[in-house]
């Protein structure tokens, strides 16, 4: 289980309906200033195993800022460790926001949320995958907070230096997927080849949370994006001539043609099938 300022685990054992064991702490993740005004900007930590016969756990951790050189290693960072929460090693860094995680064809792809201070249309909020290779190498850097992404390349970020082992953003990764500025792309999940329903076959589903500013009307809605990156809306409606009717949160995959989607300003969950 991954809260704020740790990863826990508990031992179940048969027969029992909730676990009975005291929780033990696997990791351990900064939490403190819940609030903008003390850099408790991202919250959440989001956990993921590897496939097939990976025991490996895969944490993200945000940043505490919008646009920083954070002092703790671990913020705005990708990590892996084993099961256990041995062996623990950051794999990639510059991911500022990177809430929705799923491993697709031993390739993991994540949501990411750009930064704040560089206008209404910019930067792109972004969708990324990961081969196996760079996954097992390590050392990856999606650029933030030096660099940012427009039009799914990276651009330097010119009210943030770069800093002395930078010279520019060449090397960042590019983006797999991107969406409106300020989209905030937060939970998704991925329907294979045996879905039955045309508009969910090898799609992924992706909840848009929505713009704080109400006016850029960008989010708000569940898209699907295709094999080659390109997003489509799925279900809209969520925002209404600046009334907000609901805010996506995350996608649950339940069978090949249903899923799960929560909404954190209604707060329900909403049940999703193909007629």
């Amino acid at each position: 289980m991954a809260l704020t300022d740790r990863l826990v685990r508990y031992k179940f054992t048969r027969g029992e309906e909730r676990p009975t064991s005291p929780p033990e702490v696997l990791a351990t993740y900064p939490a403190y200033g819940l609030s903008y005004k003390y850099g408790g900007w991202h919250l959440t930590r989001t956990i993921t195993f590897g496939q097939g016969h990976s025991n490996l756990l895969y944490v993200t951790v945000g940043s505490s800022c919008n646009a920083c050189d954070e002092k703790e290693e671990i913020r705005a960072t990708l990590s892996v460790m084993d099961a256990d929460g041995k062996n623990q090693r950051i794999i990639a860094r510059g991911l500022r926001n990177g809430v929705g995680m799923r491993f697709v064809g031993g390739a993991l792809f994540l949501t990411n949320m750009g930064a704040d201070h560089l206008g209404d249309d910019e930067p792109d909020d972004a969708m990324f995958s990961v081969s196996p290779r760079a996954l097992q190498e390590g050392g990856l850097d999606f650029g933030w907070p030096h660099c940012y992404y427009s039009g799914g390349k990276a651009k330097t970020d010119p009210r943030f230096p770069l800093a002395p082992s930078r010279r520019d953003c060449q090397g960042v990764p590019d983006a797999f997927a991107v969406f409106g500025a300020h989209s905030s792309p937060l939970g998704l999940d991925y329907f294979g080849a045996d879905s039955t329903a045309p508009v969910l076959k090898g799609q992924f589903l992706v909840a848009l949370h929505g713009a704080s500013k109400k006016k850029l009307n960008r989010g708000y809605r569940v898209v699907r994006v295709d094999g080659h990156g390109q997003v489509h809306d799925l279900i809209t409606g969520f925002i209404d001539h600046g009334v907000v009717r609901g805010r996506p949160c995350d996608i649950y995959k339940l069978s090949e043609n249903s899923f799960l989607l929560s909404d954190d300003n209604a707060n329900v969950i909403y049940y999703v099938h193909a007629k």
